[in-house]
C-alpha cells in the first residue's frame, strides 16, 4: 500500500469520508447484489469508509463493471477531489476490483461497445445498465439528503 493510501486509512479511522446516509443507501441497493452479503449496514459503512480491511466484503463475480459505476458514484460525494482519487485507488484494491480494472471499465456502464452481440441482447443490456445507473444515482442523492 502506498504512503498516501496508509495516510488515508489512518485518517478514515477517525472520520467518515462517505456519509452514513450514502453508505446505507448503497447498502440497500447493492448488498448481496454487486457486493457479497453483509448482515449489517454499519459493517458495510465501515467497509466503504475503509475502516475495515478484513477482506470479507468483495465485489461479486460478474459484477465488476457495475461495481465500478457504484465506486465512481460514491467517490463523487467525497471532497476534496484529491481524497476522492485516493479513496478510489485504495477502495478498488480492498473490494477486489483493482484500480487497473476500474480505469479500464469505468465508462462501460454508460456505453455499449460493438462486439459480436446481437441487437436484442445489446438493447436489453443497455436498458438494464441504464436502470441500474439511475437507481445508483437516486440512492446517492437520497443518501446525501438524509444527512442534511
Amino acid at each position: 500500500m502506498s504512503e498516501a493510501g496508509k495516510k488515508l486509512v489512518r485518517t478514515n479511522s477517525q472520520i467518515d469520508m462517505v456519509s452514513l446516509g450514502v453508505c446505507v443507501a448503497i447498502y440497500k441497493l447493492c448488498n448481496d447484489r454487486q457486493f457479497e452479503f453483509t448482515p449489517s449496514a454499519l459493517e458495510f459503512a465501515n467497509f466503504i469508509n475503509l475502516q475495515s480491511s478484513d477482506g470479507k466484503i468483495r465485489v461479486k463475480d460478474s459484477e465488476g463493471q457495475r461495481a465500478c459505476y457504484v465506486i465512481k458514484a460514491i467517490a463523487s460525494t467525497i471532497v476534496p477531489e484529491a481524497d476522492s482519487r485516493l479513496w478510489i485507488e485504495h477502495f478498488t484494491e480492498v473490494c477486489g476490483v483493482g484500480f487497473k480494472f476500474y480505469k479500464k471499465h469505468i465508462n462501460d456502464i454508460s456505453k455499449l461497445e460493438k462486439n459480436n452481440v446481437d441487437v436484442e441482447t445489446a438493447k436489453l443490456s443497455v436498458v438494464n445498465n441504464y436502470n441500474f445507473k439511475k437507481a445508483v444515482d437516486e440512492a446517492i442523492e437520497k443518501g446525501k439528503n438524509i444527512m442534511k
